[in-house]
Formats: structure tokens, sequence, C-alpha cells
């Protein structure tokens, strides 16, 4: 019997975005190619202007099992984009699947959730597939003082020297994130993941912390946590 086919549609807004998404999908294929057999599918947002490419572009999401969006952060997606992702998920009558937002790159004036990335979160969850998201917090180093992050998946982000003193980061999944020579100072880190915090390489004076965050850092710090 021969490997499952799963169909992936990629549209990307320029050659850095597209470059971003060659990586992802070749992850997938290096992981996953020898339990299924992958057909991908690629289209600039340029080529959603003609009506012909369009057509075909929305056949082909309209089957799929995942469609990737890889564009820079910003506003609204051009109205071409926007009238071709209305125009297949029309079409999928319930087929699941899951809409992947690749949306920023570090270069972006505008950084962490957008416009962007609320509307293909909003389209994912109309026509009951999953969403998966990527979003740029900023360069090493960036100053993310008055940032705000709630729910937000950062996965092995690189977060080293960023000042953050006083953002926000609630409820974060930051699992294998790097914060050596970061500062946290009064930051608001509540249900987020720390795991990847190691002692002494991350300033976390008056940072708010939750009881088993707490825990965590003391024991990262080899306290010995004990009840009463």
């Amino acid at each position: 019997m021969g490997a499952e086919t799963f169909a992936i549609v990629t549209v990307y807004e320029d050659t850095a975005t597209r470059d971003r998404a060659i990586r992802i999908c070749d992850h997938l294929e290096t992981e996953l190619g020898s339990e299924v057999g992958f057909n991908f599918s690629w289209w600039k947002f340029d080529y959603l202007g003609d009506p012909f490419l369009a057509a075909e572009a929305t056949a082909a999401a309209a089957q799929s099992d995942m469609v990737i969006v890889s564009a820079h952060a910003g506003g609204k997606l051009p109205s071409t984009v926007e009238a071709w992702i209305e125009n297949w998920t029309a079409k999928r009558s319930g087929k699941p699947g899951a809409l992947v937002a690749l949306v920023g790159m570090v270069e972006d004036p505008m950084i962490g959730l957008t416009p962007r990335h609320n509307y293909l979160k909003n389209v994912a969850q109309r026509v009951g597939m999953d969403y998966l998201h990527q979003e740029v917090v900023g360069p090493p180093g960036a100053a993310l003082g008055k940032a705000t992050f709630s729910d937000v998946r950062m996965r092995e982000a690189d977060l080293s020297g960023i000042q953050g003193n006083g953002m926000t980061l609630r409820r974060c999944d930051l699992s294998g994130a790097a914060f050596e020579k970061a500062s946290l100072e009064n930051a608001e880190l509540r249900g987020s993941d720390l795991s990847g915090i190691e002692p002494g390489t991350v300033d976390l004076r008056g940072a708010i912390i939750d009881f088993n965050q707490a825990i965590l850092i003391a024991t990262a710090y080899g306290l010995d946590v004990r009840a009463d």
C-alpha cells in the first residue's frame, strides 16, 4: 500500500516569505516523508489577481489538507488574497484541515499578533479548520517593554538579550525558548512556560509569577522546596 497523500497549498507574499515556507515544508518532508506522500502547490499573492490562476488555486485549496499563508506582518491582507480565501473556504463543505499563518518577519515594523493573524484565525474558526500560527516577537536584543502577548505560541523563540522590562507574557508557550541575558524585570509572566530559563541568565527582579512558576524557578536554582 502506498503512502498516504497529504496536500499542502502555500500562498506567499514575496521571496523572503516563500523561502520561510519552503523551510517549514522541507522540515515536514524530513520528519514525515517516509510515512506520508506530500503534494505541494505554491502561489504568490500576485498570481491570485489573475482569474484563471486564482481559480486553480481555489480548487487546490478547497481539497487540501493544509493551507499555509506566508506573509509579512501588517494590516489587512490584499483584497485579492482575502477574496481568494473566502472563495476556497466556501467550497470546503466542512472538510477537516489546518490553516497555518506564517505572518511576520524580523525586519517587519510590526511584531507579535497582527490583524492578519486575527483574520486568518477567524477564518479557520468559521470553517472548522485547525489554526496554527507563528508570529515574530522581535530580533534578539529588542526593546519590548511595552509589548503584550497572551495565549501565544513562542516555542523555541530566540528571546536572547531582549529588554522586556514591564512587558506582559500571559499563558504563553515558551517551551524551548532562549532567554540568555534577557531582562524580564517587572514583567507579567503568570501562566507562561518558563522551563527554558536557566539560573543566572535572566533578570527576573520584580517579575509577577504564579505559584507553580515559583516552584519551577526555585528548583532550577537548586532549592529544595517542601510543604510545611
